[in-house]
């Protein structure tokens, strides 16, 4: 049963990174050109964390909801063998 288990989470882990890019792909991207349109006035390097800073907030987004669906995904799995 544990072997069976690490294979599973082998395969969610195996995912992180497209998840990941989704979320900078659309979160991140939106939030650091919003950013860049907000800042036009600002020196280019402003900017330039702007948007990094933005593509960041897309990344632990991303984080963030990888964590909470994980958490979900095994916690149904663990209600449906103890039944």
């Amino acid at each position: 049963m544990q072997a069976n288990l690490l294979l599973r989470f082998g395969n969610y882990i195996s995912r992180k990174p497209n998840f990941l890019l989704a979320s900078v792909i659309s979160f991140g991207i939106p939030v650091a050109i919003t950013e860049a349109v907000l800042l036009s006035e600002a020196p280019p390097i402003i900017i330039g964390l702007a948007a990094l800073g933005g593509l960041g907030c897309g990344y632990v987004w991303g984080l963030c909801m990888w964590n909470l669906m994980f958490r979900e995904i095994f916690a149904r799995r663990a209600e449906r063998e103890q039944r």
